[in-house]
């Protein structure tokens, strides 16, 4: 599976059935405090942060055989980009059929 972030493609281990549920409840568990309005809509966001990371280490440990190898030279902020990314791409599969 290949990602795109700031422009660099990264070629990254694809994630399984398991691993997906467990990252979707370790994401979930970093917005758990939000609040919804009756509508289903957002009223406030909560994040918490220890959760959020906890989240973005497990989908980089999934992602690289060797992470350190392949984040070296790479600032904090990048490595958190790149994170974010595979979230993203983990928890939203492009299906298919476009849709």
């Amino acid at each position: 599976m290949v990602i795109t972030v700031n422009g660099s493609e990264l070629e990254v281990t694809d994630i399984s059935f398991k691993d997906r549920r467990k990252l979707h409840h370790l994401h979930t568990q970093a917005y758990f405090k939000s609040v919804l309005n009756g509508d289903g809509s957002v009223g406030e966001v909560k994040i918490d942060f220890d959760k959020f990371y906890e989240a973005m280490e497990f989908a980089l440990s999934i992602a690289f055989r060797d992470l350190e190898s392949e984040m070296e030279g790479k600032s904090d902020a990048e490595i958190d980009a790149v994170g974010q990314a595979l979230v993203n791409s983990y928890l939203n599969p492009v299906k298919k059929n476009g849709n």
